[in-house]
């Protein structure tokens, strides 16, 4: 989908996908490096409004329950540093149905930017599961066995 597909698009329904796709793409241009420096805020405040364009006109359809919309503004947020918003909307991708697989580690992640090191071990110790996953694995077991609560 481009920005004339969106333009040309009557369907509410089919403007929130392409809402969606858009900041998914202008998105991972920052993930993937591949946007000059001076362009990462412009790419990321575009990926911005078409997350909250999605996400304003499912609520329009009162379909705002898509979990990977808020996952993405959580990831926008956390990039451009503001970990306020970033935490506030992986919550919000909690509560409408994203895994603990991708929310806890990221939650925890935000914890420790804070120094809230007793907020990291209670994440990671409310989903145990998370000590078997291959990535996150090693760090999950580590606050589970009560370790970094002295730091």
């Amino acid at each position: 989908y481009s920005l004339e597909h969106l333009h040309q698009a009557t369907d509410i329904k089919k403007r929130v996908m392409i809402h969606k796709h858009l900041a998914l793409l202008y998105q991972e241009l920052v993930y993937r490096s591949l946007v000059e420096t001076e362009l990462v805020h412009e790419t990321l405040k575009h990926a911005t409004e078409h997350a909250k364009k999605c996400l304003s006109e499912a609520r329009a359809l009162g379909n705002e329950h898509d979990p990977a919309i808020y996952l993405l503004l959580a990831q926008i947020y956390k990039r451009r540093n503001e970990l306020e918003k970033a935490e506030a909307y992986m919550l919000d991708a909690a509560e409408h149905g994203a895994p603990p697989s991708s929310t806890i580690p990221f939650l925890a992640d935000l914890a420790f930017r804070k120094k809230d090191y007793a907020r990291v071990a209670e994440l990671f110790q409310s989903e145990p599961s998370l000590r078997y996953m291959q990535k996150i694995g090693s760090v999950a077991q580590f606050w589970n066995n009560g370790n970094g609560q002295e730091v």
